[in-house]
């Protein structure tokens, strides 16, 4: 399977010394155990007991994060941090910031997508596949993540999954139609990323993760939010990460395929020999099953 061109410097790091971020959602063997000894954490934990007191904060793996107090909303942002650790989510969020950067960098292209989602929605409406219930089908446009908005990242991610189609449309237009060749190129990258499996599997892992994240932070900047309570959601949360490590599998790899279907993405034989895009010439004797669960 053939990729784009690189976007950016991946890190030098590898073998046992590589943080997997699959590995954290399922858990399973592969590599050091001190990357699976841990349960998954909604964002960091106050290890201290006093409310708003100083406290060592534990990101999503155990790591102690930051000392200090700090506010819930932070805890997506930090996930993604030490997501990014992964060289293939690192890789990920790379290609993101490079789309959003092609395909809505000027307003007719952000024109175009949004033009091009109304004329889906009417024609799905029209066929009956979607309703018109108040608040559904709203108008949407790609938004750009900032690593200091603690929302951001989990919003720019759903509308790429929304708005995919429309996405692929203005790329198309601007392989043909950009300014300059460089454009051009980034826009044919993008288009053999964004239909490729790699691409799919980590855009749901990482809707998965951050939406559970995204939930916590929203109740947790409730003004009526006591303590107790905010304790007892930071508990569930960090449970339903353990049940995505033990049991997420069959349940994200189900989103995977369904979307690769509704796109006319080729799916994968997880039994073949894993193909390692930014090397594809080189055997890597892991099957796809084995990388992607396990990875």
């Amino acid at each position: 399977m053939s990729g784009p061109a690189p976007v950016s410097q991946r890190g030098s790091g590898g073998g046992a010394g590589r943080q997997r971020c699959a590995r954290r959602a399922f858990g399973g063997g592969g590599g050091t155990g001190h990357e699976t000894s841990a349960p998954a954490r909604c964002g960091p934990v106050r290890s201290g007991e006093e409310p708003g007191g100083a406290a060592v904060l534990v990101g999503p793996m155990g790591e102690e994060v930051a000392e200090g107090p700090q506010e819930a909303p932070g805890k997506p942002l930090v996930i993604v941090a030490v997501a990014k650790k992964n060289d293939d989510i690192s890789d990920f969020f790379d290609m993101v910031s490079l789309l959003i950067n092609v395909a809505g960098a000027s307003c007719k292209r952000k024109d175009m997508i949004r033009e091009s989602q109304q004329e889906r929605v009417a024609k799905a409406i029209g066929s009956g596949q979607l309703s018109t219930e108040t608040g559904l089908n709203q108008e949407q446009s790609l938004q750009r993540a900032g690593d200091t908005r603690w929302s951001s990242h989990y919003r720019t991610l759903q509308r790429i999954n929304s708005l995919f189609p429309d996405v692929i449309e203005v790329l198309q237009y601007v392989e043909k139609e950009g300014p300059t060749d460089a454009k051009r190129r980034q826009a044919c990258g993008l288009m053999d990323y964004l239909k490729d499996f790699d691409f799919v599997f980590h855009l749901q892992l990482m809707l998965l993760i951050l939406g559970h994240a995204n939930c916590l932070s929203l109740s947790l900047q409730r003004k009526d939010k006591d303590i107790l309570e905010a304790m007892s959601e930071v508990q569930l949360t960090k449970q339903k990460f353990q049940q995505i490590r033990d049991d997420g599998w069959d349940s994200v790899l189900s989103f995977v395929l369904s979307f690769c279907e509704e796109h006319g993405i080729p799916k994968l034989d997880m039994e073949q020999e894993y193909i390692d895009r930014h090397k594809p010439r080189k055997k890597t004797n892991r099957t796809n099953y084995q990388h992607y669960k396990y990875d």
